[in-house]
């Protein structure tokens, strides 16, 4: 070479080990500087004995010796120097003794072995092995590893191992005989990603008919799931670092630079290991012969003892023809990506999120963005497997049932639509829920087939119900199944499928012979069938709603998740509700089943505008470490909406703040191929949509009010007398559809148009019901219904209100007069049960069930008190188009139903003028039939001789006593006294403002031992309803016969539902008795001095023997007259005293 000054420099060095001596020949000038560089490597060697397959014959080495000579001079014959011999021979002896000597204790063998199971071992069988491999190779490993200081983890071949370490000791030679070769401990860095590719080239080389089976790896500090069945970059899953075993184990970080220890060979690329090759500028030789590596370990440790099958490379392991062998030590990290209640919502769904403070956009308040769709969500669920597949997570794709019914998509094409776009997410389960009955098992079955051939790579969807019990000749036999287990790495995991029994039997139309079992009884059964098989990671894949779920699991045992449906309710964290989005729990909420054991529990809101995104850790026994995960929220990135499109510079200010709240929102495209069939199907229902769906011989008219004139085709006279037959058959519709209702109720708003003679189109029926709305049932007494009806038609007619709240029913009629008060307006109120019978008064204390859409049933359009028997609604996910649609369909002609059948018989307007009386064929029930215990004193009796503009109220009074572990603490929380208030009002049919309750504890005092304890528990209760004046429907002897039947159970029941329903939790409250109550009036006279009217009670309750039978009292005129002198005296003395009214 040149140096600094341009001139020559002689560069060598000598190779390693004493087997070449170089011999460097340098001629300088007389100014010292080099003219030339010469000489050779020289080899010293023994000329007299070389070995082939034996020991050379004489003429073999001079052939031999003759060819080396010939090279140049460099290999030179060299007898041993005999002084220098003599020393070496002297240490030599002292190696050979040493080797013999113990340098580790050895309790229990370690088998040799390459790939797991594949028999290597002259020490153990051939299965010690097959689980994880050998345990020989893999304290090799942990050596290296030990004395690679800077290295994470360490690999070695397993053919680079040669013996079993046999129980006693090892010595030296031991170690030899395991590592034979001269290989040397190297070090390498390389990215997790090219850690991966390594492992995959060897094992590929390892399985390869020209490889070996020695290039199957062992590691310490790296762990790996294994399955050589799979296809090459397959192979390794679950692949987790423990940085020199002295931390946790995490997932390999694949743009993590790493350091790891190997032996020679392997680093130079041998055995399989070609990607060591691509980084040897990073190779760092340790100079320690690799025995040398164990032998040096052994001395450091003194026992060598198999490692902790945890820290085992290779943890779960599948042979090349599928079979498997367990999961190793380390458990199975689980994800399960889940959704429910899609309800044929194929397309995206668009949500309003609130301004913040971190999107900043000027000048608005609500921005939409559009959620879901399955072109996006297969997208989707694309992204999360893989981005939990490389951090080493199993995982499952799950739907929890009702994928079926609620938009055209299923009324056009009965699921063929559903199926395919869910083959194409390809779920690995499928459990059913109630809708997918709704148009009996042959459909079903139907839809069962296409979801297992839309997609030729997704046949294997399970169909799970273990609580459907199909009929003899259903042609649900053999589709569906009660379970599935899938064996993941070794690893057993079985998915439950239940369905919700009551609203499957009683509203959709499972056939004849079809039936669905107790869902807990049916869970809890196989849940053991799986148990009994060695299933020990188990899911419940259910239909039954989130409340139902967390109530069920406490009773159950060995689920270890329940990945639920039907509620359609929307879990999430503080992320969620930043976003606006409103939750009805925690994602995941954890709870502990019937072993005490962790439980996981999940749904995921609807419309396929959420993902769930379930983690669950399993311990080696299958037992759940933790829940984890969140929902993710598919949205479109690149178009959001506020008063008008965003602009790019706003859609970065929305997007970064969704992307700031715990990457649940995830921007993401829509899949080409799913958006291709999704389009198609889109295209021809645009197209069947202008269809004919039933024939209209002539128009049916709209109109709110009877004779408000909305009709656009009909004269204002034509819906004078009894409203509009548009909306009436709408009424009819619901009523057809809602199969538990006994009537169905449509405010008049909620209808847009009139149906034209001709025939009706889906387009047409979109036009006649165009709002967002579903079809839902409720739970009312008859009183409740006359109060809802009531409300509507005041706010119809107030000045700020909307006439769109006028009432049209089907099985249900009155009389209407809006020329009277608030609460007198209804009259002559029938039922004809699902127009199936004949019409009959209504009963203000029996319980019905009513069909209506959601908007009033959250007591919009003043319905107000569809709003508090919340806790009765079912929601049966059709929309009130679809609902219509399905009734046309099915009656072929579109006719003006009955006039006798219309709700509105009578009507009067709001200025008196009446219309007739209806088409009843018979003379209409006034009211309600005379109560059978009539109140001792009428309190309207009394009016003729009250003081002038005094008014009489009628109040039923009474007492209850109640049991709870904590009294004052029960009578401190807040709005306890309004909830048992309002569950009175519910058990009693009345509204919850006519009841006022007040909470005590009972003295403790003069308590001791039993009584004590006894009366800590106890809370009385006071209680004072108001009966509504002028009612006819509800009086104090209908209200005192409802307390008297229902009872302590009764109204423990009722109290408890609505002390749930607002949230107050923790109660285990007990009615343990109801007296009789009482019925007292209270006159209230106005005052000339004082600004509020002041009252007066007075008893006329007919006192009661101690058998409970009436006694004789002063007769009702004589209590009619002691109210009048007393409510006069109370007059004249608020007059005299004024401010000191109490007195009075």
């Amino acid at each position: 070479m040149t140096n600094g000054d341009g001139k020559k420099v002689c560069v060598t060095t000598a190779w390693e080990y004493t087997k070449a001596i170089g011999n460097l020949e340098i001629d300088f000038d007389a100014n010292g500087d080099v003219l030339s560089c010469g000489g050779s490597p020289k080899f010293p060697y023994d000329g007299t004995s070389m070995v082939a397959d034996s020991a050379l014959s004489a003429d073999d080495l001079t052939l031999v010796n003759n060819h080396l000579n010939s090279l140049g001079g460099q290999f030179i014959a060299t007898a041993q120097d005999s002084a220098t011999l003599t020393l070496l021979t002297n240490y030599s002896g002292q190696v050979d003794a040493l080797k013999k000597l113990k340098i580790a204790d050895v309790p229990v063998t370690l088998c040799y072995d390459r790939f797991p199971g594949e028999g290597r071992s002259t020490a153990c069988p051939k299965n010690a092995t097959e689980k994880q491999g050998g345990a020989a190779c893999q304290l090799v490993a942990q050596a290296f590893l030990y004395v690679s200081k800077t290295a994470d983890f360490a690999i070695q071949n397993g053919g680079g191992c040669r013996s079993d370490i046999v129980a006693g000791n090892l010595s030296y030679n031991g170690a030899i005989t395991m590592l034979p070769f001269a290989n040397l401990i190297v070090t390498l860095k390389m990215t997790g990603a090219q850690v991966k590719q390594v492992l995959e080239e060897a094992l590929d080389y390892g399985l390869s008919a020209g490889g070996s089976s020695g290039a199957y790896p062992y590691a310490s500090g790296l762990r790996f799931d294994v399955n050589c069945n799979m296809s090459k970059g397959s192979r390794f899953s679950n692949m987790e670092v423990n940085s020199r075993l002295t931390g946790t184990w995490t997932a390999i970080d694949p743009l993590k630079n790493y350091t790891l220890g190997t032996n020679s060979y392997t680093a130079a690329g041998k055995d399989g290991y070609v990607s060591f090759a691509s980084v040897q500028a990073s190779l760092v030789n340790l100079q320690i012969d690799y025995a040398e590596g164990l032998v040096t370990y052994a001395k450091a440790v003194g026992t060598l003892t198999i490692p902790p099958l945890s820290d085992w490379s290779t943890q779960a392991y599948t042979n090349k023809v599928g079979v498997s062998f367990g999961a190793g030590a380390r458990g199975m990290k689980l994800t399960i990506l889940h959704m429910n209640d899609h309800h044929s919502h194929l397309s995206g769904e668009t949500i309003s999120l609130k301004q913040t403070s971190s999107m900043n956009v000027t000048g608005v308040k609500d921005i939409r963005i559009t959620l879901g769709g399955f072109p996006r969500i297969v997208t989707a669920y694309n992204r999360l497997k893989a981005e939990a597949e490389v951090a080493g997570r199993t995982v499952l794709k799950l739907h929890a049932g009702d994928a079926l019914t609620g938009t055209s998509f299923y009324t056009l094409f009965k699921g063929e639509a559903d199926a395919k776009m869910m083959a194409m997410v390809c779920f690995d389960a499928f459990a059913l829920g109630n809708h997918e009955f709704d148009d009996g098992d042959s459909a079903l079955a139907g839809f069962i087939q296409k979801l297992k051939t839309s997609n030729s790579s997704c046949p294997n969807t399970a169909v799970l119900a273990a609580n459907v019990v199909p009929g003899a000749s259903s042609p649900l036999i053999g589709k569906i199944q009660k379970s599935t287990t899938l064996t993941v790495n070794g690893e057993k995991i079985g998915i439950i499928g239940i369905d919700i029994m009551g609203k499957t039997m009683m509203s959709s139309s499972p056939s004849a012979g079809t039936i669905l079992t107790d869902e807990k009884a049916a869970a809890q059964t196989e849940i053991n069938t799986l148990l009994a098989a060695g299933v020990n990671k188990i899911i419940l894949l259910t239909h039954i709603g989130y409340d139902l779920d967390q109530e069920w699991i406490a009773g159950l045992s060995g689920v270890d998740a329940v990945v639920g449906a039907d509620s359609h309710t929307l879990l999430g964290d503080s992320s969620t509700t930043t976003a606006g989005l409103s939750i009805g729990g925690l994602y995941p909420t954890v709870m502990t089943n019937g072993d005490g054991k962790k439980v996981c529990v999940t749904t995921a809101w609807e419309y396929t505008k959420a993902i769930g995104n379930l983690e669950i850790d399993f311990d080696a026994n299958g037992d759940v470490l933790s829940c984890g995960g969140s929902p993710k929220f598919p949205y479109d990135g690149t178009s959001m909406v506020a008063d008008s499109a965003l602009s790019a510079d706003d859609l970065t200010l929305v997007n970064n703040h969704l992307n700031s709240l715990g990457g649940q929102f995830i921007a993401t495209a829509q899949d080409s191929a799913t958006l291709t069939l999704l389009t198609n199907y889109s295209g021809q229902v645009d197209a069947l949509k202008k269809l004919k769906i039933a024939d209209v011989p002539v128009t049916l008219c709209y109109d709110r009010f009877p004779g408000e004139g909305r009709s656009t085709a009909c004269p204002k006279n034509a819906t004078e007398k009894q409203g509009g037959a548009a909306c009436q058959l709408v009424a009819q519709a619901f009523l057809y559809v809602s199969k538990t209702a006994d009537f169905a109720i449509q405010n008049g708003g909620g209808c847009r148009s009139d149906i034209v003679a001709g025939n009706l189109s889906y387009n047409g029926a979109i036009t006649m019901l165009p709002f967002a709305n579903l079809i839902v049932t409720l739970k009312m007494t008859g009183a409740q219904v006359k109060q809802v009806l009531e409300e509507a038609l005041d706010y119809g007619l107030s000045a700020g209100g909307s006439s769109g709240a006028y009432p049209y029913a089907s099985g249900l009629r009155f009389d209407v007069n809006c020329n009277m008060s608030k609460g007198s307006r209804f009259s002559n109120m029938e039922v004809n049960s699902r127009l199936t019978g004949t019409w009959t008064a209504i009963d203000p204390l029996k319980n019905y069930t009513l069909g209506t859409n959601s908007y009033t049933a959250a007591g919009k359009d003043g319905y107000v008190s569809f709003a508090s028997v919340q806790a009765s609604l079912v929601n049966l996910q059709i929309d009130y188009a679809e609902g219509l649609v399905t009734y046309a369909k099915a009656v072929g002609t579109l006719t003006i139903p009955p006039l006798s059948d219309w709700s509105t018989q009578a009507y009067t307007n709001k200025v008196g003028v009446s219309f007739g009386t209806g088409a009843r064929t018979a003379s209409p029930t006034k009211g309600t039939p005379a109560p059978t215990t009539a109140p001792t004193a009428s309190p309207t009796a009394s009016n003729a001789t009250s003081p002038p503009g005094s008014v009489t109220v009628t109040k039923v009074v009474g007492t209850m006593a109640m049991e709870v572990a904590n009294c004052t603490m029960f009578t401190g929380m807040p709005g306890v006294e309004g909830a048992v208030a309002a569950g009175f009002a519910s058990a009693i049919g009345v509204a919850a403002s006519s009841v006022k309750v007040t909470l005590s504890c009972p003295s403790r005092r003069l308590a001791s031992g039993l009584l004590a304890r006894r009366l800590a528990d106890a809370v009385n209760a006071e209680y004072e309803i108001t009966i509504p004046a002028g009612s006819t429907t509800i009086t104090a002897a209908s209200v005192t016969s409802v307390i008297v039947s229902e009872g302590a159970t009764g109204l423990s029941s009722k109290i408890a539902t609505i002390m749930t329903a607002a949230n107050i939790v923790g109660v285990n409250l007990k009615v343990t008795s109801v007296p009789m109550p009482e019925t007292k009036t209270f006159v209230s006279t106005p005052s000339t001095t004082l600004s509020t009217a002041k009252s007066a009670s007075i008893s006329t309750s007919t006192p009661k023997s101690s058998s409970g039978t009436e006694s004789k009292s002063s007769s009702g005129a004589e209590s009619r007259l002691s109210s009048t002198w007393i409510s006069q005296l109370i007059a004249v003395c608020l007059g005299i005293m004024g401010s000191q009214a109490v007195a009075c």
